[in-house]
């Protein structure tokens, strides 16, 4: 089967004309009619019905159509990319990342990819926070990488998709107060013993806010009194203030808890780990760049002396 079968199936598909089909390709209509009797032939079913000098799509050629759109759509993006790579021998790299990867670790990631691949121009896109819409941006070509954290949304993230997922590292998620808050001193505490306490959380569209919810949905907790701030900086006070809590990936608060400012509340059922993960179309991420990308991760980590967990995933 060859791209030129495919191509003339769908423009005979999309007009029922041989003759305007093979105009519409600049080539004669027996040259059409033999590329789909071929076709036809590999496949071992007919794809078009005849009707005098009329036809319509067979119950076939209905199921194949969709697909060969789809490889014919997949093998014009592929052309054009070779083109703009001709026309442009700098490659751009359009990034995104959710909190707390943009501010930690995506400074270090730039650095490397700057000096040990220079001939890639890169382009950083204003955090979103929203791992949701970067997914999206990536499915849609808007952008090529997305760091992102744990994927949940149901109709957004697909097995069928063009994106790719890779886990990069995960990371505890705590719930965290002020060190005199009624609950700290205990060994382990339960949902139930929080739910006095107000919850104090970023945006909901946030994953850290998502990962969060979704826990005490999980614990069958339905708490009443919740507080929004789209600030970490501004969550972290208000804790400090207040008899409220809250839950982060214990690299947010690593300081805090050093410091003292913060006191972690263990908890009797802990919260799943927020994991991040590189989101990028299959053809965007060279295992180079992925290696690059890892190391940078490990050596960050292992500076800040924090126990985040590493996948150790390649591509194939």
């Amino acid at each position: 089967m060859e791209f030129q079968q495919l191509a003339s199936f769908v423009e005979v598909a999309r007009l029922l004309n041989f003759s305007k089909a093979a105009d519409k390709l600049h080539i004669t209509q027996s040259t059409m009619s033999a590329r789909i009797q071929k076709l036809e032939q590999e496949l071992g079913v007919p794809l078009f019905i005849r009707l005098g000098k009329s036809i319509r799509l067979s119950k076939y050629g209905e199921t194949l159509l969709p697909y060969a759109l789809q490889s014919i759509q997949a093998m014009q993006k592929g052309m054009k990319k070779i083109e703009e790579q001709k026309s442009d021998q700098t490659r751009r790299l359009t990034i995104s990342a959710a909190n707390p990867f943009a501010g930690i670790f995506l400074p270090p990631i730039l650095a490397a990819l700057h000096t040990l691949v220079p001939e890639i121009s890169i382009q950083v896109l204003r955090n979103t926070g929203y791992s949701d819409e970067m997914y999206k941006m990536v499915m849609d070509s808007q952008i090529h990488l997305a760091f992102i954290n744990n994927p949940h949304e149901p109709g957004v993230y697909s097995e069928e998709s063009a994106v790719c997922l890779i886990p990069l590292y995960e990371d505890d998620f705590v719930l965290v107060a002020r060190p005199n808050h009624p609950l700290t001193g205990r060994d382990r505490v339960s949902t139930a013993d929080i739910k006095p306490y107000p919850l104090l959380f970023m945006g909901q569209k946030t994953s850290i806010s998502k990962h969060m919810l979704r826990y005490f949905e999980q614990q069958q907790m339905k708490q009443q009194d919740k507080l929004e701030i789209n600030s970490i900086p501004g969550i972290k006070e208000m804790l400090k203030q207040t008899d409220m809590v809250s839950m982060f990936p214990r690299l947010i608060v690593r300081g805090d808890l050093e410091n003292r400012d913060l006191v972690e509340i263990p908890m009797r059922q802990p919260a799943p780990p927020l994991v991040t993960y590189l989101a990028c179309q299959h053809d965007e991420i060279e295992p180079h760049l992925l290696k690059i990308i890892q190391e940078s991760l490990a050596r960050t980590i292992t500076e800040l002396g924090h126990p985040c967990r590493l996948f150790a995933e390649r591509l194939a």
